[in-house]
């Protein structure tokens, strides 16, 4: 059973990227002639990718200094949070709003599983 830190520090940190392109996703979607707009503020993403990306790895190291395999599915969805956040950094600075969404729909996905997966796992 592993206590606070590596489940909810994922958690946190993904979020944190998710909140921070959902809203230009959604507002480029709504409004397609003002998605310059939100394509200006994506590459602002980019440098809080790395703590992200350190927190996330924290917690992976955890799991495994908590006996858990690397092909548990906890530490396997913290992997492809880490494969999204990969892929997102040269998107991001492109701006390329159509490829991100499918990024935000990973990393989402796998933050999901993460949550679903680490769950019987994890105390407060």
């Amino acid at each position: 059973m592993l206590h606070g830190g590596p489940c909810g520090d994922a958690i946190g940190a993904a979020n944190q990227i998710l909140v921070s392109i959902k809203g230009p996703l959604i507002a480029a979607a709504q409004d397609p002639p003002n998605a310059g707009q939100s394509r200006a503020v994506m590459p602002g993403v980019v440098p809080y990718i790395p703590k992200v990306n350190r927190d996330i790895t924290k917690a992976r190291q955890q799991w495994l200094a908590g006996g858990y395999p690397a092909d548990s599915p906890a530490v396997r969805d913290i992997d492809a949070m880490l494969a999204a956040l990969d892929r997102l950094v040269p998107l991001a600075k492109a701006a390329d709003l159509n490829a991100i969404s499918k990024i935000y729909l990973d990393l989402n996905s796998a933050l999901d599983q993460y949550v679903y997966d680490s769950g019987a796992f994890c105390t407060q």
